[in-house]
């Protein structure tokens, strides 16, 4: 028949599917083994950016939040919501009324 896949067996979860290629599902498709090699690798990463004082910041932040939401309390603000975006403004200065040209002071 066609438009229909032959049966398999998904290598992940080991699902019998009839579906496109060897997953049954894009979360299975996407799962994978990491070697020890690897997660080596992430943890001294991960080590090396909490040793520098952007990454020691963001641990006191978020032992900061976890601590308040444990407690039931309102927690402290992430950067993203605290910071305030910069407005662009028109190159073209004359549209604004109370705008005086330094030759007219």
């Amino acid at each position: 028949m066609p438009g229909v896949y032959r049966k398999k067996i998904c290598p992940s979860c080991n699902v019998e599917h009839r579906k496109r290629g060897n997953f049954c599902s894009l979360s299975c498709s996407s799962k994978r083994n990491h070697t020890d090699e690897t997660k080596e690798k992430i943890s001294n990463t991960v080590r090396e950016h909490y040793s520098t004082p952007e990454g020691i910041a963001q641990a006191k932040l978020n032992n900061r939040r976890v601590n308040a939401i444990l407690s039931n309390e309102i927690p402290p603000a992430t950067i993203e919501e605290f910071a305030v975006s910069i407005p662009e403004l028109s190159p073209d200065l004359s549209d604004y009324n109370d705008y005086n040209k330094a030759e007219d002071w």
